[in-house]
């Protein structure tokens, strides 16, 4: 006799999910009413999501996908026209945005992206440089974010420095895993799981940038305890939700200064603004504000 059952689901693949329960992990169809989208209809379900399944003898379905709490979610690629949510993973406790010293170089626009893309979502983001056995840049760009109020970690997946501090951070937690190809994401999980058998790439000699690893979504569990959702290198991301509006607060060094003239103030070439007057000041980093300035460009 099929009977209801709660899980979360850890996998996501064409027509069906998988999910863990109490007792092992049970694949559920998913039926159509819980499918959207044009053309291809999209999945609305991620990995992370609490779900209830029908579980009968030898087929199991998903019945409802239950309330979250968060979800980090960017505009799906290649639609020009209506814009879809494409929701990468659920009910999280961080965003781990990797970025490393050596290569692939570090990219603050990049960096910077991933950062509000977890303001805006309302998930803490921690923000890790791995690769710090290569030699930590001079200047420091983590020194900037460290300022700014970002829980910053320097590791090396290859001598193990910082990784205690980095599993005290996950331990217990759901965290989803995000950076560029080739900063070492892989190479974590390795040490972090090392049960979990990841296959490892290659800078590309002749772009210096990573080729992709994972392929799709995965949920990691760490012997330590908690959770990791890996997902592919991501090369570039509009954060869904993300308007001219709510962007300055998505900065936490501009979200303070709210003494501008205008109300409407986009902080761009406006008279009486306080952030620009920061800017000029040394009070804001350079960096951040043209990271600023890129995002309100997609975000008019």
């Amino acid at each position: 006799m099929a009977h209801p059952r709660e899980g979360k689901i850890i996998g996501v693949r064409p027509g069906q999910v998988e999910v863990a329960l109490a007792d092992g992990v049970v694949t559920a169809f998913v039926p159509g009413q819980l499918k959207s989208g044009p053309r291809n209809r999209r999945h609305v379900v991620a990995v992370g999501d609490d779900v209830r399944i029908i579980a009968g003898e030898g087929v199991a379905v998903l019945e409802a996908v239950l309330p979250r709490r968060n979800e980090v979610a960017r505009t799906a690629p290649g639609e020009s026209r209506a814009p879809i949510q494409h929701v990468l993973a659920a009910n999280l406790d961080w965003l781990v945005v990797v970025v490393c010293y050596g290569r692939p170089r570090f990219n603050a626009r990049g960096c910077d992206r991933l950062l509000v893309l977890g303001e805006v979502s309302r998930v803490p983001p921690l923000l890790v440089f791995n690769k710090c056995d290569q030699g930590v840049m001079d200047p420091d760009p983590a020194d900037l974010y460290v300022t700014v109020g970002y829980p910053v970690l320097r590791v090396s997946a290859h001598t193990g420095e910082g990784l205690d501090e980095l599993r005290r951070h996950l331990r217990g937690r759901s965290s989803l895993l995000l950076g560029p190809s080739g900063v070492g994401k892989t190479s974590l999980l390795n040490v972090l799981a090392p049960d979990a058998d990841h296959a490892v790439s290659e800078i590309s000699t002749a772009t210096g940038k990573g080729v992709h690893t994972t392929t799709r979504t995965r949920w990691v569990g760490l012997p330590f305890g908690g959770a990791v959702i890996d997902s592919p290198g991501i090369r570039s991301i509009q954060p869904w939700g993300l308007s001219a509006d709510n962007l300055a607060i998505c900065f936490p060094e501009l979200a303070t200064r709210t003494d501008c003239q205008f109300r409407n103030c986009r902080h761009r070439s406006e008279p009486g603004c306080e952030i620009t007057a920061a800017v000029a000041a040394g009070e804001i980093a350079a960096s951040r504000y043209e990271s600023y300035l890129r995002l309100l460009e997609g975000a008019d």
